[in-house]
């Protein structure tokens, strides 16, 4: 059993799951990250993995879910959208660069599948553009996006609901370092792009512990 419970603000979701899925999805994070040369061993994809074992070690949210006629206990932990968009994207290209099985692939393909089944309900007006920032994002290594991804979260996470819901796609189309440094340098193609200076004085040490997601 996986799936997402939406936030009351935009600003991310619970990701919940049985034991056993989350066992499965923490060892697969965990690998990736061994593995495929395109991953920080200690980075994104590790912090999910972490995410995902608190979760399951009932170190964060913790419920009961009806499974035909059974109850089953089922753990949650909260994920921020432009974090958790980037980490499902360095997943799908990591798999690429060594011999996945096919349980990696079919669990790569769950989440996928969550994540495209979730988008549409939570950000009905916006989806289609999420889903195309998401699938361009496919393909990445992590050194092209970790220096840029807290700035982005930061920015993402002081906007009102409203906002985060509107903007979500240009913030994950900004996650490019080449077209940040050529937005900056000639600012009159900002208008059909982004405005890279929004995210100046963000990072991951501007985001404050009383954020509401």
């Amino acid at each position: 059993m996986l799936f997402i419970e939406k936030s009351k603000n935009n600003g991310g979701f619970v990701l919940w799951g049985d034991y056993w899925t989350l066992r499965e999805l923490h060892t697969l994070c965990m690998d990736a990250a061994e593995k495929s040369p395109t991953l920080n061993h200690e980075g994104l994809t590790v912090s999910l993995a972490y995410d995902l074992r608190k979760a399951y070690e009932k170190q964060r949210e913790m419920d009961t879910a009806s499974h035909f006629d059974e109850e089953i206990k089922i753990y949650g932990v909260e994920q921020i959208w432009p974090t958790f968009i980037v980490q499902l994207a360095l997943l799908r290209t990591a798999l690429a660069f060594y011999d996945s099985t096919k349980l990696e692939q079919s669990l790569m393909y769950r989440l996928e599948h969550l994540f495209a089944e979730a988008v549409p309900e939570i950000f009905p007006k916006q989806s289609r553009n999420v889903l195309m920032a998401f699938t361009r994002l496919a393909g990445i290594q992590e050194q092209q996006v970790e220096g840029l991804l807290g700035s982005r979260v930061s920015y993402f996470l002081s906007l009102t609901k409203a906002k985060r819901a509107s903007e979500l796609a240009n913030v994950m189309r900004s996650l490019d370092s080449v077209m940040d440094s050529f937005l900056r340098d000639h600012p009159h193609h900002r208008e059909n792009s982004f405005d890279p200076t929004v995210f100046d004085g963000h990072s991951w040490d501007t985001i404050t512990h009383n954020t509401k997601l």
